[in-house]
C-alpha cells in the first residue's frame, strides 16, 4: 500500500481535505451527509435521533491552528443544529501546548456538548485501514510503482534512460533539501517552495532556524526545529565593529521584548550542528548564517525588592541574555535584558577591564503601548521603592549572586514619582467612571498630571471646589418669593460636575454647594406661569466648596433651586 505522511495531508489543500474527511466519516457512518457552503458550522452532519446531532469540522491547519475560526465553527454548529457531539479534524499532530489550548478554547466551551479531535496520525491510521482505493484517489498511485512500471515499459521497447532532464536550480535545491531533511536525526525541517503571491504556511511553534533563497518570483524556505534540546547547537556571532556592537544591543532588546530576534546587519549565527537540509543545498556547509531568526533559549532571574509607603514590594524578573561567544577583549561590553509586564526594562551591563568583570545596572520604565495599562502602576511602585533604597539580587545567573543597587539620579527619581502619581490617579478615574479608552499620548504634560490628580481626589473625597460668575435657572414662584423674603442670604444649588482629562470631557455626578450672597439678582417670567426665571451674578468670581451627592449614573439638567428640592431627571 502507498505510504502516507503528514506532508501528504498538508499538500491536499482545504477543499480536498474536507472531501477526504467526509469519505472517512461515511465509512463509519453511511447515513452521514456532507454539507455545502454555507454549512452552518458543520462539514459533515449525522442525525442520531434521541442521541442528538454529531458533526465533523475539517480544519486544514498544517501548522498554526486558528482558534478563533474553530470557536466560530463550534458556536455555529451548536446554535444551528443543537449538536451534542462535535469532532474537529486536523492534518497535524497535537503537542502538549496545543492539547491544552484545545481544552481551553473548545472542549469545555459548551457544557453538555462533547468536543474532541482527530489528529493527522489518527486520520492516516483510518486511511490505512480503509484500503488502497481511497488513498490512490486522494494521493495518487505509489510513485515507486510508477517508476518500476515505466522502467519495465521502456525495457520492453528496448529503450534505456541514461540521463534525466535537469531541473532548474531552485527546484533542484528544494528536492535535495527535502530528501536530506527526511533523514536528519537531529532536526525536524519544513522545506517550502513558494511561487508568486502564494501565502506561506504558519507554524504552531517558531523554528529555531529559518533560511531562505529567492529567484525571480519564487522563494525557497527551510525552517528547522531541533528534535531534542541540543546544548551548544548554535551561538550568536557579532562583528568586532561599531555596527556589531549596535547589533548586539538591538538583538538584546528584541529578545527581551518578544523572546525572538531577527538578526540585523553585523550579527549572525555560528552553527555548531548544521541541519542536513541546509548542508544539502550549500556548496560548503555554512559556519555562519545571517538570514535567520533566533529565540531566547535560556534565562536567569533577578529579584527586585524595596519598601514604598510602608509596604514591602518584591518581584522576580526573567533575564534573557546576549552572551559573548569568544574570550572577551579589553573593554568589551556585554548586556543582559529583562522585561516585566511590558513596562519595566532592566539593563545590566558587564564590562571586562583588566581581567575583572565590572557591572552597572539601570532599571527604567518603558511605556511600549499607551493603550495597554495593565501593570503600569505596579511597575512604577516598584521603581520608586528601588529608588528609595531597594536592592536587586541576581539568582542563577552567570554573574555572581550579590545585592546590586540600580543607577539613581534625582531627575529619574522625580520622574518615577510623577509617573506613579499620574497612572495611579488615572486608574482610579477609569475604574470609577467605567472608561478604559482615554487617549494617552507619548508625553504626559504637567497640566494632564494635575488634571488626573484633581479628578482622582474628587472621586475619593467626594468633594471639590469650583469658581463661578453666575447661576441661572427656573424655580417655582413660591420658592422665589421665599428667597426674596429671606433676602437671598442662603442659596443652595445642585449642578452636574464635569471636567476634562486627556482631551475627553468626563462626568462625575451631581454636586451641591451653598453660594455666598449674590451681588446682582434678576427675576423674570418663565414660559411656565407657575415658575420664575432667576439669575444670580458674582462679578468677583468667588470659589466655593461643593460635595458630590450622586454618582455618574444620574445626570440632571443644570438647574438652580433651594435646599431640600430634588433636581428633575432628564427626559
Amino acid at each position: 500500500m502507498r505510504s502516507i505522511t503528514l506532508r501528504d495531508l498538508e499538500d491536499l489543500g482545504w477543499k480536498r481535505f474536507e472531501d477526504l474527511v467526509a469519505v472517512v466519516v461515511f465509512d463509519e457512518h453511511p447515513t452521514a451527509e456532507q454539507l455545502s457552503s454555507p454549512d452552518g458550522g458543520a462539514d459533515v452532519l449525522l442525525e442520531r435521533g434521541g442521541a442528538g446531532v454529531k458533526a465533523w469540522q475539517a480544519k486544514h491547519y498544517p501548522r498554526k491552528i486558528h482558534w478563533k475560526d474553530c470557536i466560530k465553527s463550534l458556536d455555529s454548529v451548536v446554535k444551528n443544529y443543537d449538536a451534542r457531539e462535535v469532532v474537529f479534524v486536523y492534518p497535524r499532530n497535537m503537542g502538549s501546548q496545543v492539547k491544552k489550548s484545545f481544552r481551553e478554547h473548545l472542549r469545555d466551551r459548551h457544557p453538555g456538548v462533547e468536543v474532541s479531535y482527530i489528529s493527522g496520525a489518527q486520520l492516516i491510521d483510518k486511511l490505512r485501514r480503509r484500503g488502497d482505493d481511497v488513498v490512490t484517489e486522494f494521493f495518487g498511485p505509489d510513485p515507486r510503482d510508477q517508476a518500476s512500471q515505466f522502467a519495465r515499459q521502456l525495457a520492453a521497447e528496448g529503450l534505456q534512460v541514461t540521463k534525466q532532464p535537469e531541473a532548474d536550480p531552485l527546484t533542484q535545491r528544494f528536492q535535495l533539501a527535502d530528501e536530506a531533511g527526511r533523514r536528519d536525526r537531529y532536526f525536524r525541517t519544513e522545506i517550502t517552495l513558494r511561487t508568486g503571491e502564494t501565502p506561506m504556511s504558519e507554524w504552531a511553534e517558531e523554528p529555531m532556524l529559518l533560511v531562505s533563497a529567492s529567484e525571480s518570483d519564487r522563494e525557497l524556505r527551510i525552517a528547522a526545529w531541533p528534535e531534542k534540546k541540543m546544548e551548544d547547537a548554535l551561538s550568536l556571532w557579532f562583528e568586532d565593529s561599531e555596527e556589531g556592537r549596535r547589533a548586539r544591543w538591538e538583538v538584546g532588546e528584541m529578545l527581551a521584548r518578544d523572546g525572538k530576534a531577527t538578526l540585523p546587519k553585523g550579527a549572525g549565527v555560528r552553527l555548531n550542528k548544521v541541519p542536513e537540509a541546509i548542508k544539502a543545498v550549500s556548496d560548503a556547509p555554512p559556519e555562519v548564517l545571517t538570514d535567520v531568526d533566533v529565540r531566547a533559549e535560556g534565562s536567569s532571574r533577578v529579584r527586585l525588592s524595596g519598601t514604598h509607603e510602608g509596604e514591602q514590594i518584591e518581584r522576580t524578573m526573567e533575564l534573557v541574555s546576549v552572551p559573548s561567544t569568544e574570550e572577551p577583549p579589553e573593554g568589551f561590553e556585554a548586556m543582559e535584558f529583562g522585561c516585566m509586564d511590558g513596562e519595566l526594562a532592566l539593563f545590566l551591563r558587564t564590562i571586562w577591564r583588566e581581567g575583572e568583570l565590572q557591572m552597572s545596572v539601570d532599571l527604567e520604565f518603558v511605556l511600549l503601548d499607551p493603550t495597554r495599562r495593565e501593570g503600569i502602576v505596579d511597575a512604577l511602585r516598584l521603581l520608586v521603592a528601588l529608588d528609595e533604597g531597594g536592592q536587586m539580587e541576581f539568582l542563577g545567573s552567570s554573574v555572581p549572586a550579590f545585592p546590586v543597587g540600580p543607577t539613581i539620579s534625582d531627575e529619574r527619581l522625580e520622574n518615577n514619582r510623577l509617573g506613579l502619581r499620574f497612572f495611579s490617579s488615572l486608574r482610579i478615574v477609569e475604574d470609577a467612571l467605567g472608561v478604559d479608552d482615554l487617549p494617552l499620548g507619548e508625553v504626559v504634560t504637567q497640566k494632564e498630571n494635575d488634571a488626573a490628580a484633581t479628578a482622582a481626589h474628587l472621586i475619593e473625597s467626594k468633594t471639590g471646589e469650583f469658581t463661578f460668575t453666575e447661576f441661572t435657572g427656573e424655580m417655582p414662584v413660591e420658592e422665589v418669593e421665599a428667597l426674596e423674603r429671606e433676602g437671598f442670604e442662603r442659596v443652595t444649588v445642585r449642578f452636574p460636575v464635569r471636567t476634562e482629562l486627556l482631551g475627553r470631557e468626563l462626568y462625575f455626578g451631581v454636586g451641591e454647594a451653598e453660594l455666598p450672597l449674590p451681588e446682582m439678582i434678576e427675576i423674570s417670567d418663565a414660559e411656565d406661569p407657575s415658575k420664575r426665571r432667576l439669575s444670580l451674578e458674582w462679578p468677583d468670581k468667588p470659589s466655593v466648596a461643593f460635595e458630590l451627592i450622586t454618582g455618574p449614573d444620574e445626570e440632571p439638567e443644570t438647574y438652580l433651586w433651594a435646599s431640600g428640592r430634588t433636581p428633575p431627571r432628564p427626559q
